[in-house]
């Protein structure tokens, strides 16, 4: 397996480079080490828009939304109002 480090970097240039597809491939590739990595399912989600692929890129917003979901479920509520309780 690829260094972390080295594929974000690579996923990077490729972007940068125009090529979205290569670019992807590898943020996808990251998202294999770390999938409750959100800032890698909204780099995915947002590439496969500008690449039309739009049942890809809800997936990827869907499982965004499920970890904040289930953050939230594990965080009791006072922790959430907490600056209003003083």
């Amino acid at each position: 397996m690829q260094d972390i480090n080295q594929l974000l970097e690579s996923a990077r240039q490729a972007q940068l480079a125009g090529n979205i597809h290569v670019a992807l491939k590898q943020y996808n590739q990251a998202l294999l080490q770390y999938p409750n990595e959100l800032n890698l399912q909204i780099v995915c989600g947002n590439l496969c828009v500008e690449l039309g692929r739009f049942e890809e890129a809800a997936g990827h917003f869907r499982r965004i939304l499920s970890s904040i979901k289930a953050q939230m479920r594990a965080t009791p509520y006072a922790t959430h109002c907490k600056r209003w309780v003083t």
